[in-house]
Formats: structure tokens, C-alpha cells, sequence
């Protein structure tokens, strides 16, 4: 039982120092999708100049879904950010485009 234990932590532990990052930066604008051609809404952090993310430089666009794992209380926190000015980091992956950062993650600075 502890083996099985010390894997799964290992395992989850793995997945989440392989997430990429971005650069701590400023919310340019804040995108809502609500109408997206497979039904969901997404929501779409903008920084013009790129986040900057490892593998995905030219990511304009940090994405998330509605129906992600806490998906209110990311917006209202990304929210508060872009009202007050503050920067923000992103951990996530790159999506195939280059141009899209798949979020699941964020620190306020």
C-alpha cells in the first residue's frame, strides 16, 4: 500500500513541476467566449506582447474553460488583477496553435 502510495505521489508530483510557466505580466484585456463552436465557454487572458511561456513564445492568448476546476474564482482573481494593475503568472501547456496557453494555474504578484 505505501508503494502504491509513493507512486501516485510521485507520478502526481511530476505532472505538475512539468507544467510550463509564464512570465510574470500585466492582463492586457479580458476575453468571453460564451457562444464556442463545441458549446463551452472560454475565457481568454490577453497580454498583446506575448506571455512568454517556455515552448509557446508567441502565446498572446492564457484559456481557460467555464467547466474547468475553479473556474469562478480564477476569473473573479484574474479579474482583480487586470481592475488593479497587477501581474500575473500562468502554469499550464501550450496548445498546438502557438498562440493559445492552456491555464490551470495562477499566481497574483
Amino acid at each position: 500500500m505505501k508503494k502504491v502510495l509513493l507512486i501516485l505521489f510521485v507520478c502526481i508530483f511530476s505532472a505538475s513541476v512539468l507544467a510550463v510557466e509564464t512570465k510574470y505580466k500585466k492582463i492586457d484585456r479580458v476575453q468571453i467566449n460564451s457562444k464556442a463552436s463545441d458549446g463551452n465557454t472560454y475565457y481568454y487572458f490577453v497580454n498583446e506582447g506575448g506571455w512568454g511561456a517556455t515552448g509557446c513564445v508567441d502565446a498572446i492568448y492564457a484559456t481557460m474553460k467555464d467547466t474547468d476546476g475553479g473556474a469562478n474564482a480564477f476569473l473573479s482573481l484574474v479579474l482583480s488583477a487586470k481592475a488593479t494593475g497587477a501581474e500575473v503568472k500562468f502554469y499550464g501547456s501550450c496548445e498546438s496553435t502557438n498562440i493559445y496557453f492552456q491555464v490551470n494555474y495562477v499566481i497574483l504578484k
